[in-house]
């Protein structure tokens, strides 16, 4: 785990279909790290191709994805940010379980992110 925040910058907005992320590329690198220390190995879930981001919405009507794009789309500017600590996810066949939470050293963790304003 990382020994304090990881800065991040947060470089455009993805509709995906069913849902909307924002591209995150610093977490390519978190991610790396991450795989090599557990043994360059992951989950068949987790092994799939990845595109770093961090999820606004996901598995929403295509109608739905497109209105929440269209009303983040305007105010949107890449912006720098802080992750803070990292939630693991396990994968069960369609819903996903909270595995656990990790906060990174020094860090206090929150999960909201401001985009408007």
């Amino acid at each position: 785990m990382p020994r304090a925040p990881l800065p991040l910058r947060f470089t455009g907005l993805r509709f995906l279909g069913a849902g909307v992320d924002v591209e995150a590329p610093e977490l390519q690198r978190f991610r790396d790290r991450l795989k090599s220390e557990l043994g360059g190995t992951l989950a068949a879930q987790a092994a799939q191709r990845w595109r770093p981001h961090v999820t606004v919405q996901n598995k929403v009507a295509p109608a739905t994805a497109k209105a929440v794009l269209s009303d983040l789309s305007p105010a949107f500017a890449p912006r720098d940010g802080t992750a803070t600590a990292l939630r693991v996810w396990r994968y069960l066949g369609g819903p996903w379980s909270l595995a656990g939470r990790f906060a990174f050293s020094g860090a206090h963790p929150t999960y909201s992110f401001k985009w408007l304003g």
